[in-house]
């Protein structure tokens, strides 16, 4: 989250606190508006990116605090980074940065982004951070940051199980899925699509086409097949 009033215009980074901003205020780009957490209606420069313009919120330097961004990647509107910092004292950590954003257009065609930062040990419910981000991470003793690695850690071994899905497999997810006709089922066969690429899910007779994302969300485990 930004940094609230009252908190200093040069923070000591060794001092970064669980819940606390990460992003010096004289590294922020002037912005319209603050509400809710968000800084919205800054302007995205042209040739620029948004990924690129995250990047640079991480990046700065004062006396001995440094903070760079190692690693970084945009999923699905949330900007993870690995962000390494150094201060004084010889502090060092590199931790998970997580973002939320949003881009707009206005009538004219000119472009503007808004975030709403975060980190790991914020608990924030976004578990899609890519492993090579997640490789980056130095140890850390804090309960929040754990427990999320760990989930994106799960959320990447979802992913990949996806992958071997074959036809012919009996598959139960771990939590019943609500389907637009009102039906709730947990298990299903793997059956191929017809004229299309790709998986169909039978049960009973019906298919049904359960998103990618929801079925890493839900889990499932391989009952036969």
């Amino acid at each position: 989250m930004p940094w609230r009033d009252g908190r200093p215009e040069r923070p000591e980074v060794h001092q970064r606190k669980a819940g606390a901003g990460f992003t010096p205020a004289q590294t922020r780009p002037a912005a319209r508006r603050q509400t809710m957490g968000w800084t919205t209606d800054i302007d995205l420069p042209r040739g620029s990116t948004l990924k690129a313009e995250v990047d640079k919120l991480l990046t700065f330097e004062n006396g001995e605090h440094r903070s760079k961004v190692l690693a970084s990647s945009i999923v699905s509107s949330t900007y993870y980074a690995a962000v390494e910092q150094h201060g004084i004292n010889g502090y060092h950590a590199i931790f998970a940065a997580v973002i939320l954003t949003s881009t707009a257009k206005n009538r004219y065609g000119d472009r503007s982004w808004g975030y709403k930062d975060m980190s790991e040990d914020m608990g924030p419910y976004r578990y899609d951070c890519p492993a090579r981000i997640l490789d980056f991470l130095t140890p850390t003793d804090n309960e929040s940051a754990l427990k999320w690695r760990a989930s994106c850690r799960e959320a990447l071994h979802r992913k990949s199980k996806c992958k071997t899905l074959k036809a012919g497999m009996v598959i139960k997810l771990h939590h019943p899925m609500k389907f637009t006709d009102g039906a709730e089922i947990d298990t299903f066969k793997v059956v191929e699509r017809l004229f299309t690429r790709g998986f169909a899910f039978d049960h009973g007779g019906r298919l049904y086409k359960p998103s990618k994302a929801a079925l890493v969300a839900t889990g499932y485990d391989v009952m036969t097949g």
